[in-house]
């Protein structure tokens, strides 16, 4: 076999582009049981606590709830970073026995199964579509940009996103020239 051979035999010559599939949706249903399987877990978690003095809180894992300064702390959310649902009807609740805390995860896995969760799970659904399509925009608009850094559009936008942040946004103007170069191509 000579090259030419194994070269038609195998593979193409030119790049065949390969179209993307598209990433399910995120369904209410498919939220709701995701909720619910956490819950369950969580609920198991607190149940199989003996002594909640005796626990450590390394010791202590499960999705939506946590041990701290002896109590366990509840926050009811959803994702892997248990997002909030609504602070206002849903806060973080704290406990001081394993037995108040398990009750409150029946109660709330009772309501989800009434589907008196489901405005607030469709709220944080929708809220994180829009963040989602907020990040793929700037992706987009990033890809078509100068690759220089610009400090000073970073400084405001951290003003504008967290004005508490004002004084240290100052210190860090007055440290970033020394710090940094204007163009980073060029540090490299």
């Amino acid at each position: 076999m000579n090259f030419t051979e194994l070269n038609n035999k195998y593979g193409h010559a030119v790049h065949i582009p390969v179209t993307k599939s598209e990433r399910p949706k995120r369904e209410l249903t498919v939220v709701v049981n995701e909720t619910r399987e956490r819950l369950r877990t969580t609920i198991a978690a607190v149940a199989a606590i003996e002594d909640l003095k005796e626990l450590s809180p390394r010791a202590f894992r499960s999705p939506m709830a946590w041990k701290r300064c002896g109590r366990i702390v509840v926050q009811v959310g959803y994702g892997k970073r248990n997002t909030k649902l609504d602070e206002t009807k849903l806060p973080k609740r704290y406990f001081t026995t394993a037995e108040e805390a398990g009750v409150y995860l029946q109660d709330v896995l009772e309501m989800l199964d009434e589907g008196q969760l489901d405005e607030l799970l469709l709220a944080t659904l929708n809220e994180r579509k829009a963040a989602a399509e907020h990040a793929r925009s700037q992706k987009k608009n990033m890809k078509g940009a100068n690759k220089s850094y610009n400090r000073s559009t970073v400084v405001e936008e951290t003003v504008m996103h967290a004005p508490e942040a004002a004084p240290l946004v100052k210190m860090l103007q007055r440290a970033l020239p020394k710090m940094l170069p204007n163009d980073l191509s060029k540090a490299a």
